[in-house]
C-alpha cells in the first residue's frame, strides 16, 4: 500500500479542518467561561456594594444612637432626682416639720399654763 500525494493533501486538509474545528470550539468554551466569570464577578461586586451601604448605614445609626444616650446622660441629672437623694431631702423637711410642731406645743403648753394662772 503505497500512500499517494492526494491522499497526503486529504489527511493534510483533514487534520487541519480538525485542528481549526477544536480551535474554534475552545474559542467559544473560553468566551463563554470568560461571560460567566464576568456575570459572577458583577454580581459579587453588586453584593458587596451593598454590602458597604449596609455597613454606612449601620455606623450612621449607632452614631445617632451614641449621639442620644449622650443627650440623655446630659438630661438626666436634671430631670430626675436619684432616690436616696429623695429621701435625704424628703427627711430633712420632716425633721423641721417635727421642730416647728414641737415648738407650737410648747407655745400651746405656755399659753395655757399662763390662761390657767389667770383665772
Amino acid at each position: 500500500m503505497t500512500i499517494t500525494p492526494e491522499q497526503i493533501g486529504t489527511w493534510l486538509v483533514i487534520v487541519g479542518a480538525l485542528a481549526s474545528a477544536m480551535w474554534t470550539l475552545g474559542r467559544v468554551l473560553i468566551a463563554q467561561f470568560t461571560k460567566l466569570l464576568d456575570t459572577r464577578f458583577k454580581g459579587q461586586d453588586e453584593q458587596f456594594a451593598a454590602l458597604v451601604r449596609g455597613q454606612e448605614q449601620e455606623r450612621v445609626n449607632w452614631q445617632r444612637i451614641e449621639r442620644d444616650l449622650l443627650e440623655l446622660r446630659a438630661e438626666l441629672p436634671v430631670a430626675y432626682v436619684r432616690r436616696e437623694d429623695y429621701v435625704r431631702g424628703q427627711t430633712v423637711i420632716e425633721a423641721k416639720l417635727d421642730a416647728i410642731h414641737v415648738r407650737v406645743e410648747n407655745v400651746q403648753i405656755q399659753v395655757a399654763q399662763v390662761q390657767g394662772t389667770q383665772k
